[in-house]
């Protein structure tokens, strides 16, 4: 079952619920923070509760990249970190389609094709 995650945010896709695996980590530019919790607008991480994270970062699970995360709230909740996410984007095998396409014939239903 999958969550729209983007809390109003985005333009609405829809992120698969990812159930907190050992190998889930969260990366920034210059570091990597195993993830303990998370949700459909935060996750917990191990972290120095004095951590500074704001910005762009990635979760990942094991080798395998599931999200791209903007970070706009972190504070720290015991031992660790809470970053409150903005957004939230599947990450993507392949590259974005263009918005604008070429379209055949063969595109288009039997009756607009033909002239």
């Amino acid at each position: 079952m999958g969550l729209n995650h983007n809390s109003g945010w985005n333009t609405g896709s829809v992120i698969p619920e990812h159930p907190v695996r050992a190998g889930m980590v969260l990366r920034t530019a210059d570091s990597e923070f195993r993830i303990l919790d998370l949700t459909h607008d935060s996750c917990l991480i191990e972290a120095h509760p004095g951590a500074v994270l704001r910005g762009y970062v990635d979760i990942y699970d094991g080798r395998r990249h599931l999200e791209t995360c903007l970070i706009v709230l972190a504070e720290p909740e015991g031992n660790c970190v809470r970053c409150s996410f903005k957004r939230r984007t599947l990450a993507r095998d392949t590259a974005p389609v263009d918005f604008e396409q070429l379209v055949t014939g063969a595109d288009l239903p039997g009756d607009l094709s033909q002239d």
